[in-house]
């Protein structure tokens, strides 16, 4: 059996900036820190090639006679697309779990998309580098999968700790924030979330992404 986790973030500032109708424009900026509240996957090979999944987050499940068979639109998007990514041929069981709801806002689906990276990467005996985590994580989630997401998030899972990550057209920089301890005791003692059963809908930060890059074609349209 093969065990991994990835953390979750809490985000101190610059959401939105991530995103590339923002960032390549104006350039972007977050601080980030990872906390101790995990996304799990339980990894066990089979001997056919069979691939069944199982969501705890959803309570569902999901199983298929071989690789071929795997499709989206049947509640492991994520998972089936890092999957044909990294061409996993093999049968295999996979069951994941995270410490918390999925769309808190405390970018849970960054963290399960690095995960799944993690463990392909790692059944294929491939090295890959914190930010060729991150990279690969992004583009699974926004080429591949079309969806309306940032790289604060991947970023945030693929390397942990306090990091100040700026966005720009042309790369993206992670400095970690270095804090003395006892300033770090008294963050954590005077941190609090709370959880209020309000989920975070994806499509408002599409909403968002696409009012951006609207913006950004009419100062382009009226320049002289």
């Amino acid at each position: 059996m093969i065990i991994t986790r990835t953390p979750v973030r809490v985000s101190f500032g610059g959401g939105g900036t991530d995103i590339p109708g923002f960032y390549e424009e104006h350039g972007g900026a977050v601080v980030s820190i990872t906390i101790n509240k995990y996304f799990y996957s339980f990894y066990n090979p089979r001997e056919d090639e069979k691939i069944q999944m199982i969501s705890s987050d959803f309570q569902s499940l999901l199983s298929v006679d071989d690789f071929y068979s795997l499709k989206f639109g049947e509640g492991f998007d994520i998972h089936s697309a890092v999957i044909k990514h990294f061409r996993l041929y093999h049968g295999f069981d996979l069951f994941t779990a995270s410490e918390i709801p999925p769309g808190s806002g405390l970018g849970s689906s960054g963290a399960v998309t690095v995960n799944m990276v993690r463990l392909c990467s790692k059944l294929k005996n491939e090295t890959m580098t914190q930010r060729q985590i991150a990279e690969d994580a992004y583009f699974i989630q926004r080429e591949i999968l079309n969806l309306p997401i940032g790289k604060q998030d991947e970023y945030a899972a693929a390397y942990g700790g306090l990091n100040l990550i700026e966005f720009s057209d042309k790369d993206v920089s992670v400095t970690p924030i270095q804090i003395k301890p006892d300033v770090k005791k008294c963050l954590e003692k005077n941190l609090f979330l709370f959880f209020h059963k309000k989920k975070l809908v994806r499509h408002q930060q599409f909403c968002r992404d696409r009012k951006i890059q609207l913006k950004r074609k009419i100062i382009l349209l009226s320049k002289p």
